[in-house]
């Protein structure tokens, strides 16, 4: 630990500093902690499988069918076997495992420190979803993921309202070594949706399910019948509704009022020789209470799902996955689809309902009636379609397979598809609204897409409320989104934030730790993915940018600000880091001109001795002019817009021929320079009343700032301060003159934007505003308020260039140029 913790002087500080951080942590903080110091020292355990079924109370599906397969077979008798699940449903698998006779298997808590020493250490990895985001798989794992349906409703980034949250399974199938699906069609959906393609190394299993092997077992399906007393002249029938809503919005409650409505009319329309059993989803399952209806009874826990399943008579289902697998039994199939439009417009299809041969009712009059008669559709090509694999034996096979890497006629194996283009991937940060993220959405639309296989990188926390924010790609750039998780230790943790926050450890004793700690991150967000070359675009954030640094491929690191000087306002940056990251990198991608030479500096600052430091290359940004022509003819949007005045003397501004306009357009943050430019605004509208001032910033704490500081000035009529506004261009070329009062600036596009719409430009002479000015053969005025004011009298007196000397088409070829220069 450093130096004792600093002597332990600084004890209580850290202390502090770990409370601090834990704080709205889950409960299992410390022991998601435990599992990197388990990863790194835990042996694996050869004779050890985990399993992990879906989160409901009763383990059913492609695990439950290999947990049972594992238990009973001779084959797979030396092994050590675990089922996991949530603590509130311990009980219940240890009913179920002891009701089903599994006496080799125990059932564990996740998200323990039990369950995750055993993750850190099992040999063998099975599971129908994802295992924890935390996940890290080792190198001598072996992960078989079964996935569990044929999909009817979208997946991955077709899902209409969850589409970007889609990050932890995506990773969990790009760690895996098999990848099961029990058709062609579940194959190229999951592929194609969860952008598997090119990057993904796994291999695919096309095989029946492990789950479906009972519906091949009539005598098994006669048993059941018989133990639970059903006769002959008994309709059984199964009723499995889907979940309704977005995994990152779960709330059932509207759900369960609609199903229990529909069972308290079912429950007295059901005939006396008719009995319901229902298997609800286990996000409704809490809040609906089966126990008071007389013809409507929940599955009996003491059979698996499926079992209870096959004897069954009919099933009715909605949009449910499970009747791909019921089919198979040769029994009648009923859609019931009461809320068809909503489903739809909400979630959306991969197969039209017209496509599937069952009949389908809306209402419940309709359902009971259909029921009632037997079942006259032809199924034949859907079977051969969607269940073409689905033999008996397929269970055994696949876990010889996993286990003992034994090939089987019982299963095909195919690669995932590759182009064999090289794979580039780009850090852009949260999809935030600012500069950055226009910058790199811009050069991905530019770049011939043709030559890489591009993506994006992303944390999903920072758009899980605007996910909409990622439709910004161009449509054929993949995106990968992960979780944002410190993947240390205890002592690690605790290293880290005295390194952090007490501003007292010296980045070089830090740095072996940082590798340590950022080579899990980089395994634990990528994976085994191929990556051929990768580009943290967005400059920022320490954990990223080092584990990027660690990749095994061409790693650039792109750069628009002076970091020292950033460094010396953020109390939580070290421009020891990167320095460090300057040389470590394989290039350093600089915005412009005007940050080489302090990239350079940072660089020999702290490797002097090392002759290949850091040899920065401009790598300019992308002008979208036609982009910018297209949003200014759109019409003015005050939607969700705030202005420091009444609208009525807003619009009157605007509209008003007679006055001269200045616009500036950035941030609400202290370096833009708005507080001194309405100084100087405010003295030259003494001398000239018929101007006004605009400034536009997307978001940023100084707005309520400004507007208090605007109150009972001479010039509080003539400023408008308006935040939030997403398209600011039909407002912008209503101005004359476009103004850049900012103390560093970081990409300087605002002023070509400007350009472009044809406003006269001035920009204070400072790092970002001076290359792209010197340039274009821009007026720049002096950095101070004093030349503020004296800009904005120039243009005024007509003393500034109507346009900017630049050619942007060229512009932007050589700025591609570049930037595919320092790619692999």
């Amino acid at each position: 630990m450093f130096d004792r913790l600093l002597q332990r002087k600084e004890w209580k500080r850290n202390a502090a500093i770990v409370q601090e951080n834990k704080a709205g942590k889950a409960p299992n903080f410390y022991h998601r902690q435990n599992y990197a110091w388990y990863r790194e020292h835990l042996k694996i355990d050869s004779k050890m499988i985990l399993l992990e079924a879906l989160d409901g109370a009763h383990p059913t599906g492609n695990v439950a069918a290999l947990v049972k397969e594992l238990n009973d077979n001779p084959a797979f008798g030396a092994f050590k076997l675990y089922l996991s699940g949530r603590a509130d449903v311990y009980q219940t698998r240890l009913d179920y495992v002891k009701s089903l006779q599994l006496e080799r298997v125990t059932v564990v808590i996740s998200d323990t420190d039990e369950y995750y020493k055993i993750l850190a250490s099992a040999k063998y990895l099975i599971t129908e979803t994802s295992f924890s985001q935390i996940f890290i798989k080792r190198p001598e794992q072996v992960y078989f993921n079964t996935w569990h349906g044929t999909p009817l409703k979208t997946l991955g980034k077709k899902i209409k309202n969850d589409h970007a949250m889609l990050g932890n399974l995506q990773k969990n199938f790009f760690e895996a070594d098999y990848l099961l699906y029990p058709n062609e069609f579940t194959m190229n959906c999951m592929v194609e949706d969860y952008m598997l393609k090119n990057f993904c190394k796994a291999e695919i299993l096309l095989s029946g399910y492990p789950r479906n092997q009972v519906f091949h077992d009539k005598t098994r399906r006669d048993e059941v019948r018989k133990e639970c007393g059903f006769t002959e002249d008994m309709q059984c029938i199964g009723f499995m509704p889907t979940w309704r809503g977005a995994m990152s919005n779960v709330n059932g409650v509207g759900q369960n009022e609609q199903l229990c409505a529909y069972f308290d009319e079912l429950d007295r329309m059901l005939t006396e020789k008719q009995t319901m059993f229902v298997k609800l989803h286990y996000m409704n399952a809490a809040g609906i209470d089966l126990s008071k209806y007389t013809r409507i009874k929940p599955f009996p826990l003491e059979y698996d799902g499926y079992e209870f399943l096959n004897a069954m008579d009919v099933l009715v289902t909605d949009y449910s996955s499970v009747f791909f697998d019921y089919a198979i039994t040769g029994q009648k199939v009923v859609l019931f689809t009461y809320d068809l439009e909503e489903y739809t417009r909400d979630r959306g299809f991969y197969l039209s309902l017209e496509e599937l041969p069952f009949p389908k009712v809306q209402t419940l009059q309709e359902l009971v009636k259909e029921i009632a008669l037997p079942k006259e559709y032809d199924d034949t090509a859907f079977l051969a379609r969607f269940c073409p694999y689905e033999t008996p034996g397929v269970t055994e096979a696949l876990l010889r397979k996993v286990i003992f890497e034994e090939d089987s006629p019982l299963f095909e194996k195919r690669p995932v598809p590759d182009n064999g283009k090289k794979n580039v991937l780009l850090y852009i940060g949260g999809f935030g609204k600012n500069e950055l993220t226009a910058a790199a959405v811009k050069l991905l639309h530019a770049v011939d897409r043709t030559k890489y296989n591009y993506a994006v990188v992303f944390p999903m926390e920072d758009i899980r409320k605007r996910q909409s924010d990622i439709d910004v790609l161009p449509p054929d750039v993949d995106y990968h989104g992960f979780y944002q998780w410190r993947s240390a230790t205890p002592s690690e943790f605790v290293d880290y934030m005295a390194w952090k926050a007490n501003g007292k450890v010296p980045y070089e004793k830090v740095r072996p730790l940082m590798q340590k700690i950022c080579a899990r991150d980089r395994a634990r967000m990528f994976g085994p993915c191929r990556l051929d070359g990768v580009v943290q675009f967005s400059g920022y954030y320490d954990e990223v940018t080092a584990a990027f640094e660690q990749l095994p491929c061409k790693r650039s690191l792109h750069i628009y600000r002076d970091m020292a000087e950033v460094c010396k306002d953020k109390k939580n940056m070290d421009e020891a880091f990167y320095g460090d990251m300057y040389n470590c990198y394989d290039a350093v991608m600089a915005a412009s001109e005007d940050v080489l030479e302090p990239i350079k500096t940072l660089a020999r600052k702290y490797h002097p001795k090392k002759k290949d430091a850091s040899n920065p290359v401009v790598c300019h940004e992308i002008v979208d002019k036609a982009g910018v022509l297209l949003k200014a003819s759109k019409e003015l949007s005050m939607e969700g817009v705030s202005v420091n005045a009444c609208r009525e003397r807003f619009y009157d501004a605007l509209e008003n021929k007679q006055l001269k306009k200045f616009v500036s357009v950035g941030g609400f943050s202290k370096e833009k320079g708005y507080e001194r430019l309405i100084n100087a605004f405010e003295r030259v509208h003494a001398d000239a009343p018929d101007t006004c001032l605009f400034i536009l910033g997307e978001t940023g704490v100084m707005f309520s700032e400004l507007s208090e500081k605007l109150r009972g000035r001479s010039c509080e009529n003539a400023v408008f301060l308006v935040k939030n506004m997403s398209n600011p261009y039909p407002l912008m070329q209503e101005c004359d003159y476009y103004v850049s009062a900012a103390f560093y600036e970081g990409l300087g596009t605002n002023l070509a934007d400007a350009d472009i719409l044809g406003l006269p430009c001035v920009a204070t002479d400072v790092p970002g505003n001076h290359a792209f000015m010197r340039l274009a053969g821009g007026y720049l005025m002096e950095n101070s308020e004093a030349g503020v004011e004296k800009a904005l009298r120039d243009c005024l007196e007509g003393k500034v260039p109507a346009h900017l000397a630049i050619d942007y088409e060229q512009y932007n070829r050589e700025a591609v140029a570049q930037f595919e220069s320092l790619l692999p």
